[in-house]
């Protein structure tokens, strides 16, 4: 598929590149359009519904959570606290009323006093003169228990007008018989029945009582009275007398009572209209309830959702812009796109294409009833697998976009901030992975990415949910919680389980493709093996010498196995005049040719081999490696054969077409080659003889500029020499001669 699209890219060329652009922003316009299309619906009071509208998440009615702590602030009743206060005025109130008496029963009077205070009270003619009859003279000096009772009152009554506005009030409360009775009694009376009335309602007024209960106190006052024997007889007149003072000791007190409102309005739970909760059943008629609770969700107000939907179009297009550009080189369209940018470009609209329809599948189980659903999103799929194959630019550019179009997906356009939990945990997760893949984590080991990969992904669950507030002993906060764990997993099972199958189709070398080229039964090395059995027993040395080299200074050895087993297929065409296939007895075709007959077939067959892989679709990473495994070497050989005869030698014709090797993989199998080749002409296999023979091709090729276009260090070539000898000392290993 990989040739396949690569044609397809280099026959359209720019044309491709918007194609592909145009295609994912229909893609994702398609996707988008039924979250942020707003909706025309004909709800109205009093009106039956023509659909069944379910909650599209979950919110706080809060007109009727307002309305239930209302109604919990009405059942507290009024807060009452006793009042010592109340029985201090009123104890002073009776004091006062005492003391007051008690003067006007001590003052001394004239009968001119008399006069003066029944004018003053409106007294008719007749009534002065009687009272006049009654005097021997005006400057008669008069008791008070002289005076009738009409005398005292009249006396008692003129003073009060002269008293405190208090005590006015406090005589209109009081009966005749209780106000004559204070004047009637004699002055030893006066003073114990006074002491004892106010150590009476003093006694009464420490205790709590509420408005309701004053008659009660007032017959336990009847009763104390009863059982006091000497005040029996007066027991009405004083009951009558004391109930103005019996007044409640509980108080109203406002603070305290506005406290413990609040505090049942505190403690009454939110109402929620959960998510998935039937608003309206179809064919039901709307009420106001129901019609607040639709306007609460944005059903009667379309122009929240069309202007969301406006952003919504205007940020694929803009992306879309954003990927041309870029894919471009900044809008240069008179110059072809490069076959790299082409494949970036195809892989970074697979990768958000498929993502974003995975978003949609979740936001659709969301909104039918599966809370938190779209927090199984494996974002992290995307650095992981499109950065290695684009560039952290194109990483970083599709995580944005990515997460700005989810939120409007995920709003459902009414409440965009319910979408907030869900994005920053993609933001979270996508930087996670952009981090691993930038410090190369999971190139060929993923034994260590798996396990960093989840630390680092667990290391952000519990404070992104204690962030948002989120309570982990509730059934919502564990169920979050949950479903980001099951997130990393998801996550690591379809990373380990797709990126074979992303490789084969994205990278020519991928493992998959390479492990089904290591298949020993491969048609290639099948011919090889019939037709040049030599170079098939030197190509699975040369493998196996490579590929441990190429491990130790931590290359990929897979391919270098791999591309060693069909590094000579060229050699297919003409076996014989290769050394390693000529069977015993069998005279060297070389000998029959000129030099430069026998060089052009020798470095003939990497020409021919690339063509034979060609022609089986091998990947241009192993023929990469069949062009470099020769470099630009002489066959000397021929060479120096064709300086003895004497003729004009140009060194450039016994030269290999190249070009140098360009990769460490490449340029390891370069020095295995020529090392497995040149031990076969080893008289003995000392270790001394070994290493002088690897150090010796390792130095004439350092000498002949063969590693300049690769980036093989001196330190990775003596890891590379030491394991060669190691390899080579394994391979000639004597063996115990068994006696006949």
């Amino acid at each position: 598929m990989n040739r396949r699209l690569e044609r397809l890219q280099a026959k359209m060329g720019l044309s491709y590149q918007i194609l592909v652009g145009l295609v994912l922003a229909l893609w994702l316009l398609l996707l988008g359009y039924s979250s942020v299309q707003p909706r025309t619906y004909n709800f109205a009071l009093n009106r039956v519904a023509d659909i069944t509208v379910r909650a599209p998440k979950t919110v706080e009615d809060t007109e009727r959570t307002e309305e239930l702590r209302q109604h919990a602030r009405s059942r507290v009743s009024d807060v009452r606290l006793y009042s010592p206060e109340v029985k201090n005025q009123q104890v002073d109130l009776l004091n006062q009323y005492f003391s007051f008496v008690k003067g006007v029963r001590q003052k001394d009077y004239r009968a001119s006093d008399l006069e003066s205070a029944a004018r003053a009270q409106g007294w008719s003619d007749n009534d002065l003169e009687t009272l006049k009859a009654s005097f021997t003279s005006n400057s008669q000096r008069l008791y008070w228990t002289q005076l009738t009772e009409a005398e005292r009152l009249l006396l008692y009554n003129q003073s009060l007008k002269q008293g405190s506005v208090a005590l006015m009030s406090l005589n209109e409360s009081l009966p005749d018989n209780a106000r004559n009775l204070w004047l009637s009694l004699d002055d030893k009376q006066f003073e114990t029945m006074s002491t004892y009335m106010v150590d009476l309602l003093s006694q009464t007024l420490s205790q709590e009582i509420e408005p309701a209960n004053t008659a009660a106190n007032l017959s336990k006052l009847r009763a104390s009275l009863r059982e006091a024997g000497q005040y029996s007889q007066y027991q009405s007149a004083l009951v009558d007398f004391i109930q103005p003072f019996i007044v409640p000791t509980l108080v109203y007190n406002q603070e305290e009572t506005n406290r413990l409102k609040e505090e049942a309005a505190a403690a009454v739970q939110p109402a929620y209209i959960l998510q998935g909760q039937i608003i309206v059943q179809e064919g039901h008629v709307i009420d106001s309830t129901v019609l607040r609770q639709l306007k609460l969700f944005g059903y009667l107000d379309a122009s929240v959702g069309r202007y969301n939907a406006y952003i919504f179009y205007a940020l694929i297009i803009a992306h879309f812009l954003l990927l041309l550009g870029l894919n471009t080189e900044g809008f240069r369209f008179k110059q072809a796109p490069s076959a790299k940018r082409q494949m970036a470009m195809t892989i970074y609209a697979l990768a958000f294409g498929g993502l974003f329809a995975v978003l949609k599948a979740l936001e659709v189980l969301q909104v039918g009833g599966f809370a938190w659903a779209t927090l199984l999103l494996p974002i992290s799929l995307w650095p992981l697998l499109v950065v290695p194959k684009t560039s952290m630019r194109d990483g970083l550019i599709g995580l944005v976009s990515f997460n700005v179009m989810a939120l409007f997906v995920l709003s459902d356009v009414f409440n965009i901030l319910e979408s907030l939990m869900p994005l920053v945990f993609y933001c979270f997760t996508g930087l996670i992975g952009m981090i691993l893949v930038n410090a190369k984590v999971w190139l060929g080991r993923k034994r260590r990415f798996v396990p960093a990969y989840i630390g680092l992904q667990l290391l952000t669950i519990l404070p992104l949910l204690l962030g948002f507030n989120m309570d982990l002993t509730t059934f919502q906060g564990r169920r979050m919680a949950g479903l980001m764990l099951a997130n990393i997993l998801m996550t690591v099972i379809f990373y380990l389980s797709l990126s074979p199958y992303w490789e084969r189709i994205f990278n020519p070398s991928a493992e998959l493709s390479l492990q089904q080229l290591a298949n020993l039964n491969h048609p290639l090395l099948k011919d090889l093996i019939e037709k040049a059995p030599g170079t098939y027993h030197h190509s699975m040395m040369v493998a196996n010498l490579s590929a441990n080299a190429v491990e130790a200074i931590g290359g990929d050895s897979l391919l270098t196995r791999v591309a060693s087993y069909y590094h000579d297929v060229g050699k297919t065409l003409h076996p014989l005049f290769f050394v390693e296939n000529l069977p015993a007895g069998v005279e060297n075709p070389h000998k029959m040719i000129k030099p430069i007959e026998s060089a052009q077939i020798i470095t003939g067959h990497v020409t021919a081999g690339v063509k034979i892989m060609e022609a089986h679709n091998l990947p241009t990473s192993i023929q990469d490696i069949c062009w470099q495994h020769h470099g630009t070497t002489l066959v000397k050989y021929f060479y120096y054969q064709a300086q003895q005869e004497g003729h004009p030698v140009d060194q450039a014709d016994f030269r290999y077409p190249g070009p140098k090797p360009r990769t460490k993989e490449a340029a390891v199998i370069m020095i295995a080659d020529s090392v497995e080749a040149a031990s076969r002409t080893l008289k003995e296999y000392s270790q001394a003889s070994i290493e002088g023979l690897v150090g010796g091709i390792i130095q004439g090729k350092v000498a002949d500029d063969q590693f300049s276009d690769c980036d093989l260090t001196v330190n990775e070539l003596k890891i590379v020499q030491a394991s060669l000898i190691r390899g080579v000392a394994s391979m000639y290993h004597t063996r115990i001669e068994y006696p006949k």
